[in-house]
């Protein structure tokens, strides 16, 4: 094989990489069991970072403040998620109803896209970071929502008959999940 043809099959890759990590929704399993549920709840966690780690490396005292609020309502949401999923998991434990969850997540997602669209407008043209914001901006909308929402009805419905070690895995997963407080990310340079 000649190396430009392994240098265009490695960029195809590469891209291939960069958009199931950035915009899950567009590929729903239909399917979903809890490995893939976890990973779409990471992939939120990865997102706010980014765009936190953004904010930190650009912003000013008044706009990290501002977006620290923000992130922190996200956060909340998410926090929330996570601890309906993890009573759900207990055994014996009354777990909220599947639509609270879902509305956690729905005013997660969307206090994440808010956040990232103001870090947007903080970032210079020039250097390309505004390219990964609008594509997490992007990620957020209805299909990343879709794939999330099917992964907590999957977390939620479907380890019932789990073993107890599987849950143990879910759990430490889920917990691994939640998102760092602000003041823990560190600036992008």
């Amino acid at each position: 094989m000649s190396t430009s043809r392994l240098l265009l099959l490695s960029r195809a890759g590469f891209l291939s990489l960069i958009i199931g990590v950035v915009s899950p929704g567009l590929a729903k399993p239909t399917n979903m069991g809890w490995p893939e549920a976890v990973e779409q709840l990471a992939g939120e966690r990865t997102r706010a970072e980014t765009c936190a780690a953004s904010l930190r490396g650009h912003g000013d005292a008044l706009q990290i403040s501002r977006g620290q609020l923000t992130y922190g309502e996200a956060k909340a949401r998410f926090d929330a998620l996570i601890a309906g999923l993890l009573t759900a998991l207990g055994e014996g434990e009354t777990p909220r109803a599947l639509p609270d969850l879902q509305s956690d997540l729905e005013a997660g997602a969307s206090a994440l896209r808010e956040f990232c669209r103001s870090v947007r407008e903080l970032l210079p043209s020039e250097d390309g970071q505004r390219g990964v914001i609008d594509d997490i901006i992007k990620a957020a909308i209805d299909p990343a929502l879709d794939a999330l929402k099917q992964a907590v009805s999957a977390l939620y419905n479907n380890f019932r008959g789990d073993s107890a070690l599987t849950k143990a895995t879910i759990r430490t997963q889920l917990e691994a999940a939640k998102w760092p407080d602000f003041e823990r990310i560190e600036a992008a340079k």
